[in-house]
């Protein structure tokens, strides 16, 4: 048995999924540990079923117990069973190792799964997966409608929450989304600019931006909304986040700009992010 613990926001969720199903395509009894929303209250739970509809397989508590290192009152059983050390944390989440899919123990994994080869060996499956629902709110279909019909650019600016996480504060800074927005200015036509956060008041003081669209009303288990008109804008400059990541990767534009910050979030170690993204996405 494989079970795939998931755990943080939406974005996180989807990536923690491409690596459940990759490893649901190598063997038969793949099972999610969910139990992560039961006690944190971080973002809006999980959110792969209302979003996507995704249904997943969940492992028991029972299963979930003896496979945890903390429980030891299992450990005989575990010996009996023949279950060697099942407990797998990741160690770096921007790096692939393929020899989760190659190990046919019986494993617990925890982790975010980052390395952009995680979402590539499943890319069919999880365009197939990650569908919206239709919009029902006639604010966002006209948007929606402006968006389809301009030369749309996407910008998120996530700043509300990550002042909690000092490792991510402040990568992707006033001078990062100034920068990008003068790459995408010398590379399209008459840029119509839409701009998605959760400090429009900071974007507006100081992104210097003509021709724009501030988008601050979707919230709560309505967040997800900001992420599919994100997928619907010709370009896109994320920040540091997963959420508008997948806004990026789910956009079908086969000639999308994809703008994205050098560095991920700070570290100590100088902990190289890059494969986390397609080769073709830009770092600045």
């Amino acid at each position: 048995m494989k079970i795939v613990r998931f755990l943080g926001g939406l974005g996180n969720q989807m990536f923690q999924y491409a690596f459940y199903r990759a490893l649901s395509n190598q063997f038969k009894k793949v099972r999610a540990d969910l139990s992560y929303y039961e006690y944190c209250s971080d973002h809006n739970g999980f959110e792969l079923s209302d979003v996507f509809g995704i249904e997943l397989a969940s492992a028991s508590d029972f299963e979930l117990k003896l496979y945890s290192k903390q429980k030891w009152k299992y450990k005989k059983l575990r010996q009996l069973l023949l279950i060697d050390e099942p407990y797998i944390e990741e160690e770096d989440q921007y790096t692939f190792n393929n020899k989760h899919y190659n190990d046919k123990r019986s494993r617990i994994y925890q982790g975010y799964w980052q390395h952009y080869q995680y979402v590539e060996c499943v890319a069919d499956v999880l365009l197939e997966k990650f569908v919206f629902k239709e919009l029902t709110s006639l604010k966002n279909l006209e948007i929606l409608r402006e968006i389809k019909s301009r030369e749309s650019i996407a910008i998120h600016v996530r700043r509300g929450d990550y002042a909690k996480y000092p490792l991510l504060d402040g990568i992707a800074d006033k001078s990062y989304f100034l920068r990008a927005i003068t790459l995408i200015n010398e590379r399209c036509v008459a840029p119509k600019f839409y701009v998605f956060s959760d400090d429009i008041h900071w974007c507006r003081e100081h992104l210097n931006l003509q021709d724009v669209t501030f988008i601050d009303w979707n919230k709560g288990t309505d967040s997800y909304i900001d992420m599919q008109l994100m997928s619907y804008c010709k370009h896109i400059v994320t920040s540091n986040s997963t959420f508008s990541w997948w806004a990026a990767w789910l956009n079908r534009n086969p000639t999308k700009i994809v703008v994205v910050p050098q560095t991920w979030y700070r570290s100590a170690y100088g902990v190289d992010t890059s494969k986390m993204h397609p080769k073709n996405w830009i770092r600045i």
